[in-house]
């Protein structure tokens, strides 16, 4: 199915063959691949409005909080992660 209101923009992996793979499926532009050194920077782009954090269960709070240590702006994004949905970072366990 294709959205209409959003599409990805950056995409944070630990594998860089792979997410290069999916960056060029998706048409991203190779700066807007992280991995987990550089995830904190991912708060600084001005093109992602949202963020899916799919990780175990158990991984979603620190990446959801570094996100928010480390960008002035994290507070006006929107987080989902697999078992729900949080409007500006607030708790979806």
């Amino acid at each position: 199915a294709k959205c209409k209101l959003s599409r990805p923009v950056a995409l944070v992996s630990g594998h860089p063959d792979k997410a290069k793979k999916v960056a060029a499926a998706y048409g991203l532009d190779p700066k807007n691949i992280y991995d987990y050194t550089t995830y904190d920077r991912l708060g600084e782009n001005p093109a992602v409005d949202a963020i899916y954090i799919v990780l175990p269960n158990s991984m979603h709070a620190e990446y959801t909080v570094r996100l928010l240590n480390t960008s002035d702006t994290a507070d006006g994004f929107m987080y989902q992660t697999r078992v729900g949905f949080s409007p500006k970072g607030a708790a979806a366990e």
